[in-house]
């Protein structure tokens, strides 16, 4: 746009002041679980899988 106006292809950009139209979204940092909560976040993953060979395979890896 800003070269449109420089070259008198339009008159004004009138986009330029969009941004004010529009929420500032607001940042925020990736939650994780403290290593205590972990034990039990993966018995319940088991649970929900219920299937024993997916907990072997998910805890061997580790």
């Amino acid at each position: 746009m800003t070269y449109a106006v420089n070259n008198d292809l339009i008159e004004y950009n009138s986009t330029g002041k969009i941004g004010a139209v529009f929420k500032v979204a607001h940042k925020q940092n990736m939650p994780s679980l403290p290593p205590s909560e972990l034990p039990r976040v993966m018995k319940a993953i088991f649970l929900a899988c219920n299937c024993q060979q997916n907990l072997e395979t998910i805890l061997g890896r580790f």
